[in-house]
């Protein structure tokens, strides 16, 4: 992957036949645990055809040191 364009709050990369945007829309804690969370927008397309998908992705961390994890969504 090639990083295409990196900007405040995303970060924009493609690969061969894949392209991808990232965007952070909102920091908070969204599950309580006094930690502050990341909500991102994520974007993928296809760079040689017609597709094209997205949805949100929360991550979050179990100390305000640690690493982030993605947040399954149900």
């Amino acid at each position: 992957m090639v990083v295409k364009d990196v900007r405040q709050n995303s970060i924009t990369g493609e690969s061969n036949y894949m392209g991808q945007r990232i965007i952070e829309v909102a920091r908070a804690d969204f599950n309580g645990d006094g930690i502050e969370d990341n909500l991102h927008f994520e974007y993928a397309w296809a760079t040689e055809g017609t597709l094209g998908l997205g949805g949100i992705r929360v991550f979050t961390r179990n100390s305000s040191d640690g690493l982030f994890e993605e947040v399954e969504l149900r």
